[in-house]
């Protein structure tokens, strides 16, 4: 197993490209050798897609992800095509830099033992130093391992979720006012003197008062309001056709028709004996005159005979 804090073992490798790549090329950014076995087999697969889904994060945390096999450049160039692999791939065939990363060693395979690539990582940080060596892993999950110790090592907040985060100022807000409503509550429940008494005195006197006047409230509101408000609509009505036809009465007096009515009958009666005075009048004339002249006649007849 590989001192941690040491400075990495210096190695020169091509990668998927041919391009060569060297630790020193890699200063100022943490970076993850993953050393696998053989391109394309089933536990070597799984290990790259994962290392590959989980690339965003690890570049979130200024890392460079390599995988280092035994297998060629063209190897890798077509396992990285077949899976769409976005990883790099080393490509060590003599085996001398896996060695000095003690990722070669015996295996048990099926009860067969032979040397070859053991499954492990190791992560350098910046300067280069070995700051964490995986000795002996399994494919499926370690992606996932890789980047949360990652985290854990740079001190971020992506190594912890963020709903425990969440629920922790949650917890300490809510045990707040219980504090405080317990404290109040102690703070009441202590004796203060003659002014605690005299204070509860106080109170129990306006509670009583508050009390006497509800009953009292109560009492009014019990009281039948029904015929009080029924009695004056009742004088309401009258009130106001009285005057309605005290003012019709008003308008046209009953004395003005009777007075006419026999002022009329009176002039009709006056009239009606002035109309028989007068005729008896004429009457008295027509038959004084008719004597007189009767009389005239006598005396004439007298006179020529």
């Amino acid at each position: 197993m590989l001192e941690l804090g040491q400075i990495a073992p210096d190695f020169t490798l091509k990668d998927h490209n041919d391009q060569e790549v060297r630790p020193g090329d890699l200063r100022g950014s943490w970076v993850v050798l993953y050393f696998y076995p053989k391109d394309d087999t089933p536990g070597c697969t799984v290990e790259a897609c994962e290392f590959t889904d989980g690339l965003e994060r690890f570049q979130g945390l200024s890392a460079r992800v390599f995988g280092i096999s035994p297998d060629s450049p063209a190897s890798h160039r077509k396992f990285i095509a077949k899976h769409s692999l976005k990883v790099g791939l080393l490509s060590d065939p003599e085996h001398g830099m896996i060695e000095r990363y003690r990722a070669w060693g015996e295996k048990n395979m099926y009860g067969k033992k032979s040397f070859g690539v053991v499954r492990s990582t190791v992560l350098l940080d910046p300067a280069g130093r070995v700051v964490k060596h995986w000795p002996k892993v399994s494919a499926a999950g370690h992606a996932a391992e890789v980047a949360a110790a990652l985290a854990e090592l740079q001190g971020t907040a992506s190594a912890a979720p963020a709903a425990p985060a969440a629920a922790t100022p949650k917890a300490k807000a809510s045990r707040a006012p219980r504090a405080e409503v317990a404290d109040a509550r102690a703070a009441s429940a202590k004796p203060a003197g003659k002014a605690t008494a005299k204070s509860g005195a106080k109170a129990i006197e306006r509670a009583i008062e508050k009390a006497l006047g509800q009953v009292s409230e109560k009492a009014a509101k019990a009281a039948p309001p029904a015929k009080a408000s029924r009695a004056p609509a009742a004088k309401v009505k009258p009130a106001s056709k009285t005057p309605a036809k005290s003012a019709s009465k008003a308008a046209a007096p009953k004395s003005a028709a009777p007075k006419s009515t026999a002022t009329k009958s009176a002039a009709t009666k006056s009239a009606g004996l002035s109309a028989k005075a007068g005729s008896k009048g004429s009457a008295a004339g027509r038959s004084t005159a008719s004597k007189s002249g009767r009389a005239q006649a006598k005396s004439a007849g007298r006179a020529k005979g």
